[in-house]
């Protein structure tokens, strides 16, 4: 009887497999059993980093995809991982860097497209950002959306509903509160990605309580609106991102 010895690519097609049904333990498992056998694989590493990026370990992911580009420089794959990844850790300038020097695989890659619209919007080239969201529609409507612009009036009194439509012990946490809406977050310990925070002012005066400095409300406009296609969603998500926000901080 003869055994058949696997190959790279039997075990690449099984991580694939496992990683298309969401069985990542089960794909990261077959990438570390390929690594003993195939050290010197860029696709294992690649999958590695993809694997570690997907569980939040954007700064792990990064590195791994550092050492499969000084094994294989310039593979095409490799670079928009690692632009993904620096989406993720809110790298935007670094990320459209590497999508500008790679343009797009062909003329179908809408992901291409949506990937470099984030990053120009997140850098001000608005009217680019524009062309490539819509670009990215035209190619794939079922999957990506051209981000509306709302009007600051309008989504100041969306706010203001969702915070009627709150239980009132939730409500009472904010009566104080002073509101700021900005487009994206841009402290650098914020989540990129986040929809609002809720934070107190820094304390000025040497023995005052925490308790004694108001609150401030900030929200990402701009985050809604590349996140959600319309008005209905939106109200949607900013009342649980709300809610869930002043939960956490009331303990109600």
């Amino acid at each position: 009887m003869i055994c058949r010895v696997e190959s790279l690519d039997d075990h690449l097609t099984r991580i694939e497999s496992f990683y298309e049904e969401g069985r990542l333990a089960k794909a990261s498992h077959e990438v570390e059993v390929a690594q003993v056998r195939f050290p010197n694989s860029v696709s294992l590493l690649q999958w590695k980093a993809i694997l570690a990026a997907d569980s939040g370990q954007l700064k792990e992911a990064l590195a791994i995809l550092h050492q499969a580009l000084q094994e294989e420089p310039g593979r095409r794959s490799t670079l928009r991982e690692k632009a993904s990844v620096l989406q993720g850790l809110g790298r935007f300038k670094d990320s459209l860097e590497i999508l500008l020097n790679l343009g797009p695989e062909g003329d179908r890659d809408a992901a291409f497209h949506y990937q470099l619209a984030i990053c120009l919007d997140r850098e001000g080239r608005v009217i680019e950002a524009v062309r490539n969201f819509q670009i990215a529609h035209r190619l794939k409507p079922s999957m990506f959306f051209v981000p509306s612009k709302i009007k600051l009036k309008t989504f100041e009194t969306l706010l203001l509903k969702v915070i009627v439509d709150l239980p009132k012990e939730l409500r009472e946490i904010l009566e104080d509160a002073k509101i700021r809406i900005e487009n994206y977050p841009r402290f650098v310990d914020h989540d990129p990605y986040i929809l609002l925070a809720l934070t107190r002012e820094p304390c000025l005066e040497e023995g005052s309580s925490s308790q004694d400095v108001p609150r401030i409300l900030t929200l990402f406009k701009r985050n809604f609106e590349v996140d959600y296609p319309d008005l209905r969603l939106i109200e949607q998500e900013l009342y649980k991102a709300l809610e869930f926000e002043l939960i956490s901080v009331g303990g109600v």
